[in-house]
């Protein structure tokens, strides 16, 4: 049933241990056609991509799954922000950070604001947790490479590095100095025309 619905919402299941909650919760929410029909609209392959209701979704599907844990979620997103890419690997993007952030904040709370700026769209992703271990920042994106609270295999951010460059986008992470993670995404806003080959 989980795989079945894994494939049916286009998520790549090569990294499973990763997004076993994104997938669980997805799987409660197969009878649901309204929801179903949103994520079907986000399976085709590198297109423009309406991002402002792609992260509007994704933070509703994720919602629940950081209300049970006692964590709040903040949501601030312009509307038109569109980029050209690939639906399901950004949103499996999303997803990892709304899980890192859950793991690491304890009855507290996450925001996703996302922007466009000087051209580029401008996604963050910050909690009121823990932070990042000092000594793994530099080696973040490597595979295997995880803090003591992780659920997954450490290869999670190392998956988003590789998403991102293939969107010809950048991720980076820092601890903040009132407490937590911060991490920032910039994508090329798509302004139409021929995009090049991603």
């Amino acid at each position: 049933m989980i795989l079945d619905s894994a494939r049916e919402l286009g998520i790549q299941l090569s990294e499973t241990e990763e997004f076993k909650n994104m997938l669980l919760f997805r799987a409660e929410l197969e009878s649901n056609e309204t929801i179903c029909s949103v994520l079907r609209e986000f399976q085709e392959k590198q297109a423009e991509l309406n991002l402002s209701e792609l992260l509007r979704q994704t933070a509703a599907l994720y919602r629940p799954i950081l209300v049970r844990a006692g964590t709040d979620l903040i949501v601030e997103i312009e509307d038109g922000l569109r980029v050209y890419g690939r639906a399901e690997e950004l949103t499996n993007v999303i997803f990892n950070l709304l899980q890192n952030a859950k793991d690491y904040t304890e009855r507290g709370a996450v925001s996703m604001v996302a922007k466009k700026e000087n051209g580029s769209v401008i996604i963050t992703v910050a909690d009121t947790g823990t932070g990042v271990d000092p000594s793994i920042l530099p080696n973040i994106f490597q595979r295997g490479v995880k803090g003591l609270k992780s659920s997954g295999m450490g290869i999670g951010l190392a998956i988003c590095k590789e998403i991102m460059d293939r969107h010809s986008g950048e991720i980076q992470i820092e601890n903040r100095e009132a407490g937590g993670a911060l991490i920032t995404l910039a994508l090329p806003s798509y302004e139409g025309g021929t995009a090049d080959e991603l």
